[in-house]
C-alpha cells in the first residue's frame, strides 16, 4: 500500500494504558518523555490530524520525513499500512531526564505502531544491554510476540569506568599483583528486538498471501558461503565427503542406506541471531586458528558489519558546517576526548594526559557534518531490512525516531519506500539531505 500525503488518521488510536490524573499522580508511573500527549492524562481525545499539516519533506517517490512527534504522526496513519518497522529509539541511558534519551518508547507508542502495522510484520527495535528489558516489555505489553533478540557484537567499545579501589594479592605463582576496582565492563553488544504482530489469517502461508507479511525472508539474509566445498562436504550430516547420488552411505537395518536425493548447497548459510562487526569476527576466528594456518577458514560463520566511518554518515551533507554533540565543560571519561587548554587528551599513558587544574574539554574534537550521537551502519541496517521486510512490492517501512536519516539511506539504496519521522529541527535537515542524495545515488547505479 503505497502512502498518500493526503490519507488521514481513520480512528482515534489504540490508547490502552490508563495514566494516573496530574491532580495526584504517582512519579514513578508519568511518563518522563517530552512532547507527549497530555490530553491522554485528561481522557480528551486527541483531534485526528491530517499528514499534510505536519511538517514533511517527499523523498524520491512515496517516501516521506516528517518534523513534528512521532506519537502525533503515527496516529495519522491508516491501519494496516505499514509492512515493517526498523527503529533505534531512545535507550534510557543518560540518566538526564530532560534530554533526547529520557525513556525507552513507551506502551503508548508501540500501541499506535501496533495498529499501523500489517498483520504478520515484523518489528526490529535496537536497545541497551542496561534497559534492553524495559524496551521489550513495553513491546510485549502492546500486543507483539517477542520472536527473538539478535546481538550485534562489535570489538570498539570503550569502557566509561571509574576506579573505586585496589587490593595487592599474591597470584598463583606467588607474586604479588595489584588489582583494581572498577564500576564497568567494556561495551561490546547492542541488542536488536524481534517482535511480530499475530496473523489475522488461518496461518502464516494465508496471511503472507493477503498482506506479503509473515515470514522472514530467509534467503535475502543469507550469509555468503567463502569455504564452500567444506560446507558442501557437510550437507549430509555426518558425511565428510561428498558422495554421488545412489552411493552406499552406511548399514541400517541390515541392510546399505542410500542417498537418493544429493543436495546442493543453497546460497548462503541461514542467518542467525548474532552479528559481528568485522574487528569481533576477526578476534574469534584468530582465536580458533591455534596452529596460524595461513588458508584456515574460521567458525564465524555471521553476518559481519563494520561500525560507520566518518564518509559514510557524511555522504550528501557537502554544504553542511561541521558541529559536535558533545558540550562537557570538564575532563571527559572519552578515550578521545582532548582538553581545549593544553591540547592533551584525559584518558592514556600518565605522562601524556592532561593536568590543567581546570580543564576545558574541546568538544569540536568530535565535530562533524553528522553529529549525532547514534549513527548505525548502512550495511547492518540493509541486512535487517532485507530480513524482515517481506514482500518488496506494496512494501513501506517505518523509523519513528529517524535520527540523521540512515534507515532512509539503506530503504533508498534498497528501493524500499519508507516514513521516518524526527522531532529535532537540526536532524531532520541532515535526514533530508542524506537520503535526497541516497535516492540520486541510486538513480545513476539504475542508469548504469
Amino acid at each position: 500500500m503505497a502512502l498518500k500525503i493526503e490519507d488521514i488518521r481513520l480512528i482515534t488510536g489504540s490508547d490502552l494504558v490508563l495514566f494516573p490524573s496530574l491532580e495526584n499522580p504517582e512519579p514513578e508511573m508519568v511518563p518522563l518523555v517530552q512532547n507527549e500527549d497530555i490530553s491522554v492524562f485528561n481522557n480528551v481525545p486527541s483531534k485526528p490530524k491530517y499528514l499534510k499539516d505536519f511538517q514533511y519533506e517527499e523523498i524520491g517517490e512515496g517516501s516521506f520525513i516528517f518534523n513534528a512527534d512521532c506519537y502525533e504522526v503515527i496516529k495519522s496513519l491508516p491501519d494496516n499500512s505499514i509492512s515493517a518497522v526498523l527503529v533505534d529509539p531512545p535507550y534510557e541511558i543518560l540518566g538526564n531526564f530532560q534530554s533526547w534519551d529520557a525513556q525507552v518508547p513507551s506502551v503508548k507508542i508501540w500501541n499506535e505502531v501496533y495498529r499501523v502495522l500489517k498483520p504478520g510484520s515484523h518489528i526490529l527495535s535496537f536497545g541497551a544491554t542496561r534497559t534492553y528489558h524495559k524496551m521489550t516489555s513495553n513491546i510485549e505489553d502492546a500486543g507483539f510476540i517477542i520472536k527473538d533478540t539478535i546481538s550485534w557484537i562489535y570489538g570498539s567499545g570503550f569502557p566509561k569506568s571509574h576506579k573505586v579501589g585496589s587490593e595487592i594479592l599474591e597470584t598463583e605463582n606467588g607474586e604479588l599483583q595489584n588489582f583494581n576496582f572498577g564500576t564497568a565492563l567494556k561495551p561490546a553488544v547492542e541488542l536488536i528486538t524481534l517482535g511480530f504482530k499475530p496473523v489475522d489469517q488461518l496461518n502464516n502461508i494465508e496471511n503472507f498471501d493477503k498482506w506479503g507479511t509473515g515470514g522472514l525472508n530467509i534467503d535475502a539474509a543469507r550469509i555468503p558461503i567463502i569455504d564452500k566445498e567444506s560446507y558442501e562436504a557437510n550437507m549430509n550430516g555426518n558425511q565428510r565427503t561428498l558422495k554421488p547420488e545412489g552411493a552406499k552411505l552406511g548399514v541400517l537395518n541390515g541392510g546399505w542406506k542410500v542417498d537418493k536425493s544429493q543436495k546442493e548447497a543453497p546460497q548462503g548459510r541461514w542467518p542467525a541471531n548474532v552479528i559481528f562487526d568485522q574487528e569481533a569476527g576477526k578476534m574469534l576466528d584468530q582465536m580458533a586458528n591455534k596452529k596460524g594456518k595461513m588458508d584456515f577458514v574460521g567458525p564465524s560463520r555471521f553476518f559481519y558489519c563494520p561500525k560507520p566511518s566518518s564518509k559514510e554518515k557524511e555522504l550528501g551533507l557537502e554544504g553542511f558546517e561541521k558541529t559536535s554533540w558533545r558540550t562537557e565543560s570538564g575532563g571527559s571519561r572519552d578515550i578521545n576526548a582532548r582538553c581545549g587548554k593544553c591540547g592533551k587528551k584525559f584518558i592514556g599513558d600518565p605522562k601524556y594526559i592532561c593536568n590543567c587544574d581546570n580543564p576545558v574539554t574541546d568538544n569540536m574534537v568530535f565535530s562533524l557534518k553528522n553529529n549525532h550521537a547514534t549513527v548505525k551502519p548502512i550495511e547492518l541496517l540493509k541486512y535487517l531490512l532485507n530480513l524482515i521486510v517481506g514482500k518488496k512490492e506494496d512494501a513501506l517501512v517505518l523509523d519513528m525516531y529517524f535520527g540523521s536519516g540512515s534507515l532512509g539511506v539503506s530503504a533508498a539504496e534498497l528501493g524500499i519506500p519508507f516514513v521516518g519521522i524526527e522531532i529535532d529541527d537540526h536532524y531532520y535537515k541532515i535526514a533530508i539531505a542524506r537520503c535526497k542524495a541516497a535516492v540520486e545515488r541510486s538513480k545513476n547505479k539504475t542508469k548504469e
